[in-house]
């Protein structure tokens, strides 16, 4: 049901532009009544006096919208530090829309994130960013985006909505990262909320972090206690990774899953992903908005955790987020539901594709890997085998050792030069002839390999690029699966390593590429690096003939 146009339209939408900055999130929500807080709700003294805080019509000589500090305190008595603005205009007889903004892992209070608050407030909203308990200057201990903070993005809503100038039925939550899942639980417990826009969220964070058997290094820089102060949690969350006590671990992440909760999910939703994003893949993105019975908006592109960046993809994101909060807060008639659900955009040039629901692929052609390093559409009968190696230059190291020597920081991660020291990479490259026609490539890329375990585990590691002409490399996904104490060894059988979501086109005259490896040693301050088995095994990998491995790619053929 589309609500009335208020008297005012968002101006300076772009301004929603440095909302979308990837180490943040940016949230959106509604309420359904005005007036205080409700029975049982926070106590909150922000120090402001009732008619300052609620001062509705204030226009500011500069132009710029008001921005004030504000302490919130929370029902554990917990205070969380703030920032809101109010717009420039005169408000509505109702009050302006709300915007709540959270931000990402490990956030604080910084001129940026001020900037966000006044940014929203262009945009003719009354816009408050805080920050979560645990993190830069709130007070309290972090439970890693769990019931607490889900709690605490209510209890800002309630304030919000009793002390500024802000119209009940109109509130949104928005963010990014650690936001997303904020924005997520706020649609999910919270009736008030009226939409919400997240982006690059961390639907699963056991699947993103401990990918098929396999540990990327933020599955251990995520739980860092420089990231967020801690009451313990997060130093037993390291300690079980580091002793390879990975159950609980399993537990707490899937607690948090936002895969759970989406049936109680009743308003409108504009979710966001990005291809490459470096954490957290879209493909829970998609099976989010194909579950959702609600108006919903879907758009995989750029925008994530250290993903390839496009000022005007961040423009458009901007533009069609104020949009759709304009139409569900507003009323305005803009024609962002008359457009198509899904937008992709395809790297390298970020070209748009508009789908009504994601496309089944057309077709999935298969690459054989031939002996000699190259990939072929045609089979041969010249078959061989490569043997996959990891080993170690130490008798023993354990994963606790590792992050003992090489581990650098938070941002950091792993000494890439430190761990090869220990586990040397084993790398082995096959690649297409030069492309006689542009492949363009959405869904889940997958590598078939024909295996003989030799030893009892292995991990193996596959890196799909695309090469250009003068010999230039773009990675367009990682793929990887481990086991460990397999009971039967020295037979052959078939190992699926299933991709991530890709949207790429591979242009005439480039090159597909796929390495092979034992683990990805990635470049310093890598997330998705993958760290080696620490262990020493063999594999087999056959090529070539009748049933050898084989590379399959989604491909989508426009009409």
């Amino acid at each position: 049901m589309v609500v009335s146009v208020l008297t005012f339209r968002l101006r300076s939408r772009l301004s929603f532009v440095a909302l979308l900055a990837i180490a943040c999130a940016d949230v959106l929500c509604s309420e359904s009544k005005s007036g205080g807080p409700p029975p049982g709700g926070p106590v909150i003294d922000d120090g402001l006096k009732p008619d300052r805080a609620r001062a509705p019509g204030t226009m500011q000589e500069s132009g710029r919208p008001q921005l004030r500090n504000v302490t919130l305190e929370m029902d554990d008595r917990t205070k969380l530090e703030a920032v809101y603005a109010i717009p420039t205009e005169p408000a509505p007889d109702r009050g302006y829309p709300g915007l709540v903004q959270t931000l990402g892992w490990g956030s604080s209070l910084t001129r940026s994130t001020m900037d966000f608050a006044v940014g929203g407030a262009k945009g003719g909203h009354v816009s408050i960013v805080y920050i979560c308990r645990g993190q830069g200057r709130s007070g309290g201990f972090s439970t890693m985006m769990g019931e607490r903070e889900w709690k605490d993005m209510r209890a800002v809503i309630s304030w919000m909505i009793s002390n500024l100038p802000v119209n009940a039925e109109r509130v949104a939550v928005r963010g990014g990262s650690q936001g997303g899942i904020h924005s997520w639980m706020a649609a999910a417990t919270d009736p008030r909320v009226r939409a919400i826009c997240p982006s690059v969220s961390p639907f699963n964070m056991w699947e993103a972090f401990f990918k098929n058997g396999t540990m990327t290094a933020m599955s251990i820089g995520v739980f860092d206690p420089k990231r967020a102060r801690s009451d313990g949690l997060l130093e037993k969350l390291t300690d079980a990774v580091l002793s390879g006590n990975l159950e609980p671990v399993r537990q707490e992440l899937e607690r948090r899953a936002i895969t759970q909760y989406l049936n109680g999910i009743h308003c409108p939703v504009f979710s966001l992903s990005a291809w490459q994003d470096a954490l957290f893949a879209p493909d829970f993105e998609v099976a989010a908005f194909n579950a959702l019975g609600v108006p919903k908006k879907l758009y995989i592109g750029t925008g994530g955790h250290r993903t390839p960046q496009s000022p005007t993809e961040a423009e458009w994101r901007a533009r069609k987020q104020a949009e759709w909060l304009a139409y569900w807060l507003e009323g305005e008639e803009n024609g962002i539901l008359e457009e198509k659900p899904i937008t992709l955009a395809l790297s390298p040039d970020w070209q748009h594709f508009e789908f009504d629901e994601f496309p089944a692929p057309a077709a999935t052609p298969q690459w054989h890997l031939l002996p000699g390093g190259s990939l072929s559409l045609e089979p041969t009968e010249r078959s061989g085998t490569l043997t996959l190696d990891n080993a170690m230059t130490r008798a023993q190291c354990s994963l606790r050792e590792l992050h003992e020597e090489f581990y650098v920081s938070p941002s950091e991660g792993f000494s890439r030069d430190g761990v090869q020291s220990v586990v040397p990479v084993a790398k082995h490259s096959f690649r297409t002839p030069p492309l006689k026609e542009e492949v363009i490539a959405i869904g889940n890329p997958s590598v078939q390999l024909v295996v003989t375990r030799r030893s009892r585990s292995y991990q193996v590691v596959a890196l799909l690029k695309d090469v250009s002409p003068s010999g230039e490399e773009f990675l367009v996904s990682r793929m990887a699966q481990a086991e460990r104490n397999i009971a039967h060894t020295g037979v052959a059988s078939s190992l699926l390593i299933k991709s991530r979501l890709i949207g790429h086109k591979f242009q005439k005259g480039h090159q597909i590429k796929l390495d092979i490896m034992n683990y990805d040693a990635g470049e310093v301050a890598d997330a998705d690096m993958h760290l080696p088995m620490l262990e020493n095994y063999q594999l087999g990998i056959s090529l070539g003939g009748a049933k050898g491995s084989v590379l399959r790619l989604e491909v989508h053929q426009p009409q």
